[in-house]
C-alpha cells in the first residue's frame, strides 16, 4: 500500500496535531496556514440551510411498491445530482457504530508514545500519523489519522493494528464486515439504477479493496486558517463516512458553494467515489439522463415555421432516397383492427375469430389496432388535450423543461448526436414513468397544470392495457397467460408527445425517421386531424389511418426478440415482429401523436423463449441484458431496425 519508497520523500517537520495543541493551544505553526485562497474563511459562499439528501435503506430493501420506487428516484437523483448522501436505517446494529466509534475516540487520547508503536512513515497510508505528505513545502492539514488496509488480507499491516484499546482490532473486523455488506447493498441499487444486473458491479470489483481511515480533528485557535482536510475526490468506488455528532465539519462542493453535511444520529454518509463517476461517464450509462455530443443549429419546429413558414433547412431536408415523395405508399391497405371486447366475452366463437385476427396482425404485421379497449374515452381526449396546450405555450414556458442534447427526457429534439445529423419535423416533450428513479420530476410541466396528473392516471390505464395485450401475446404462444408480466419484472414505462407542425415542402422532410421501437410494446394515440404514422409492410409504406377512440398497438424488438421464425425478432426469437414506422409531415394541418413505451426492467437478461426454438426455427439471437440494449438503443440515432444487430448470434466476435 506504500505509494512511493520512505527514504525518498523529504517531508520537513510534520508535528502532531493533539500534541501541538496540548503544550501551545494558540498557536498555529506556518505549515498549516493556508494560502489566502484556499482559507475556509474566504472561500467560494457556504449554504447552511441546503440539505444533503436522506436515503432510507429499510425503504428500498423492504418497503412498499410505491416507498420503493419514491425512494429509488430520490436514490437516482442522489447519485447524479449530488454525489453524497446519508443512509438511515441501514441495518448496521447501533451498538457496534457505538462501540467503533468510542474506541478510535480511545485510541487519539491516548499518549504519543503509545499511538507512535504503529508510525506512518513519510509517503505511506498505513498507520497513525499524517497521509498524503511528499514534500517540506506541502500545506499540512489539521488531523491525525489512523489508517488501516482491511481487504484483500495480503494488504494488511498487522503490526500496525492497535492492540491498545484492547477491543479496538476486533471490532474493527466487525465493523468493516457491516460495511461491506453495506457498501454490496449499495452497488445492488445503484446499477439498477444504471440498467445494469444486480451484481454488475459486485461480480465486475472481484476481490474488493477496503480500507478504513479514522480522522482526529483537534480543536484550533485560528479555524479561519487552516483546513482539517483538504479538498478532493475519492479514488474508491463508494466512501462510507461515520460522523460523530459533536459538530459540523464536513463540507462538500456543490454548484461552486460549499454545502456542510449536517451530523444524523445513526447514519451513514456515503460518497461515490472516482471509480463509480469514471465508469458511468465513460460508458454513458445514464439511460434517461444525457451525452456529451455536439449537434449544432437545432431549431424549434414551431418557431421556425411561425417566423419563416415557407422556409426549410437544410438540416431537416433529407437526402433523395429517404424523401417521402419518392417512396412507395400502399393508402389502400388498412392495418388490422382488434376488438379487445370480443376477446373477453361469452361467446366461444367470437373470441375464437378475434384471438385468429390478432394472431395474423402479430405475425404479418406488428401493427394493429385496438377498439374497446376499456380506457375511458374522456381520458383520452383529456390527455390530447392538454399535450395540444403545452405545445401551444410560448416558447419560453416549453423550455423550462429542456432536453439537452444526446438525452431523452424533456422537451425539444430526441435522438440528435451530430452536427451533419438530418433532422425530424417534431417537437417532442419526453418523460420517464416507470420505475420512479428513472423520472426527473423537474422535467414535468406544471403548464397546463393539470397535465402531470391527467398523464399519472393515463399511463396507469395504458400500463394495464399493456398487461392484457402481454396476456394474450403469451396464450396466442402456447405460454402460460402471464409469462411475459412475470419475466419483465419491475417493468420500464415512458411516453413520448410527438408534435408534427405543418410544412412547406412535406416531400422533402419526415416527421420521423424510420425506425423500430426499442420497447416490448409501444401504444400509440393519434389524433384524427391527419394522417402521418407509416409502417413497412413489403417493402411499401403503408398509412394507418386514425380511428376516433382507438390505440395503435406496436410490436416492439424486445416481443421480436423473444419469438422467431428465422425471418427476424428476439424473445419470439423472430415469429413475431417489430416493423419499421416513420411519420410525414402535412402542408396544412398540425399532428399530434401521444406514445407509450413499454418495457422489461433493465435487470432482466433476455433471449428466444426456449419452447419456440427447434430444428425449424433455430436460435437467431443471444441472451442480453436488457439494460444494455436500452443503452445501445437510446444512443444511437434512429436508423430503421440497426438497433436489433445488437442482438443477432451472427453479429458475435
Amino acid at each position: 500500500m506504500a505509494l512511493v519508497p520512505c527514504s525518498e520523500v523529504r517531508v520537513g517537520d510534520v508535528q502532531d496535531i493533539q500534541e501541538l495543541r496540548r503544550s501551545r493551544p494558540m498557536v498555529v505553526p506556518e505549515r498549516y496556514v493556508r494560502d489566502v485562497n484556499e482559507r475556509p474563511a474566504l472561500s467560494t459562499t457556504v449554504l447552511p440551510s441546503v440539505r444533503v439528501p436522506i436515503i432510507d435503506l429499510s425503504k428500498l430493501v423492504c418497503g412498499s411498491r410505491w416507498e420503493t420506487q419514491e425512494e429509488m428516484a430520490k436514490l437516482a437523483a442522489a447519485c447524479e445530482e449530488w454525489g453524497f448522501f446519508q443512509v438511515i436505517n441501514h441495518g448496521i446494529d447501533e451498538e457496534l457504530l457505538e462501540k467503533m466509534e468510542k474506541l478510535a475516540k480511545e485510541f487519539f487520547m491516548l499518549p504519543l508514545e503509545e499511538k507512535e508503536k504503529y508510525p506512518m512513515p513519510p509517503g505511506t497510508i498505513q498507520g497513525y500519523g499524517h497521509a498524503f505528505v511528499f514534500s517540506e513545502e506541502q500545506k499540512l492539514d489539521w488531523c491525525n489519522m489512523l489508517a488501516l488496509a482491511v481487504e484483500p488480507a495480503f494488504n494488511r499491516k498487522p503490526h500496525l493494528w492497535p492492540t491498545n484499546p484492547a477491543a479496538l482490532s476486533e471490532t474493527l473486523e466487525k465493523y468493516s464486515a457491516s460495511i461491506r455488506r453495506l457498501c454490496q447493498i449499495l452497488l445492488i441499487l445503484i446499477a439498477r439504477n444504471l440498467g445494469l444486473s444486480s451484481n454488475y458491479f459486485n461480480e465486475m470489483f472481484g476481490e474488493a479493496v477496503q480500507a478504513v481511515r479514522m480522522n482526529y480533528y483537534p480543536p484550533c485557535a485560528r479555524p479561519d486558517l487552516v483546513l482539517g482536510l483538504s479538498p478532493h475526490s475519492d479514488g474508491s468506488a463508494l466512501t462510507v463516512l461515520q460522523q460523530d455528532t459533536g459538530s459540523i465539519g464536513l463540507q462538500i462542493l456543490k454548484d461552486s458553494a460549499w454545502v456542510p453535511v449536517h451530523p444524523i444520529p445513526n447514519a451513514l454518509v456515503i460518497n461515490i467515489g472516482d471509480t463509480i463517476e469514471v465508469w458511468a461517464f465513460d460508458r454513458t450509462y445514464q439511460f434517461w439522463g444525457h451525452l456529451v455530443v455536439r449537434v449544432g443549429d437545432v431549431q424549434d419546429i414551431q418557431e421556425l415555421r411561425r417566423s419563416r413558414p415557407m422556409v426549410v433547412p437544410e438540416r431537416y431536408v433529407r437526402d433523395v432516397n429517404e424523401r417521402p415523395a419518392l417512396s412507395t405508399v400502399l393508402p389502400s391497405l388498412p392495418v388490422p383492427v382488434i376488438d379487445l371486447s370480443k376477446l373477453d366475452c361469452s361467446s366461444r366463437l367470437e373470441t375464437q375469430e378475434e384471438m385468429a385476427k390478432l394472431v395474423s396482425a402479430c405475425e404479418e404485421w406488428g401493427f394493429f389496432q385496438v377498439i374497446n379497449h376499456g380506457i375511458d374515452e374522456e381520458l383520452l381526449e383529456k390527455m390530447e388535450k392538454l399535450a395540444k396546450e403545452f405545445f401551444m405555450l410560448p416558447l419560453e414556458e416549453k423550455e423550462k423543461y429542456p432536453m439537452p442534447p444526446g438525452a431523452i427526457q424533456g422537451y425539444g429534439h430526441a435522438f440528435v448526436f451530430s452536427e451533419d445529423q438530418k433532422l425530424d419535423w417534431c417537437n417532442m416533450l419526453a418523460l420517464a414513468l416507470e420505475p420512479a428513479f428513472i423520472r426527473k420530476p423537474h422535467l414535468w410541466p406544471t403548464n397546463p397544470p393539470a397535465l402531470s396528473e391527467t398523464l399519472e392516471k393515463y399511463s396507469a390505464s395504458i400500463r394495464r392495457l399493456c398487461q392484457i395485450m402481454l396476456i394474450l401475446i403469451a396464450r396466442n404462444l402456447g405460454l402460460s397467460p402471464n409469462y411475459f408480466n412475470e419475466m419483465f419484472g419491475e417493468v420500464v414505462q415512458a411516453v413520448r408527445m410527438n408534435y408534427y407542425p405543418p410544412c412547406a415542402r412535406p416531400d422533402l422532410v419526415l416527421g420521423l425517421s424510420p425506425h423500430s421501437d426499442g420497447s416490448a410494446l409501444t401504444v400509440l394515440q393519434q389524433d384524427t386531424g391527419s394522417i402521418g404514422l407509416q409502417i413497412l409492410k413489403d417493402s411499401s409504406w403503408v398509412p394507418v389511418h386514425p380511428i376516433p377512440n382507438a390505440l395503435v398497438i406496436n410490436i416492439g424488438d424486445t416481443i421480436e426478440f423473444e419469438c422467431s421464425d428465422g425471418n427476424t425478432q428476439v424473445l419470439t426469437n423472430g415469429k413475431y415482429k417489430s416493423v419499421e414506422h416513420r411519420a410525414v409531415t402535412n402542408e396544412e394541418t398540425y399532428r399530434l401523436s401521444l406514445v407509450t413505451f413499454y418495457a422489461p426492467s433493465y435487470d432482466v437478461e433476455l433471449g428466444p423463449i426456449p419452447e419456440l426454438v427447434n430444428d425449424k426455427q433455430p436460435c437467431r439471437y443471444r441472451r442480453y441484458n436488457h439494460g444494455e440494449y436500452s443503452h445501445h438503443y437510446i444512443t444511437n440515432k434512429l436508423q430503421g431496425k440497426k438497433t436489433l444487430e445488437f442482438a443477432k448470434i451472427n453479429t458475435l466476435t
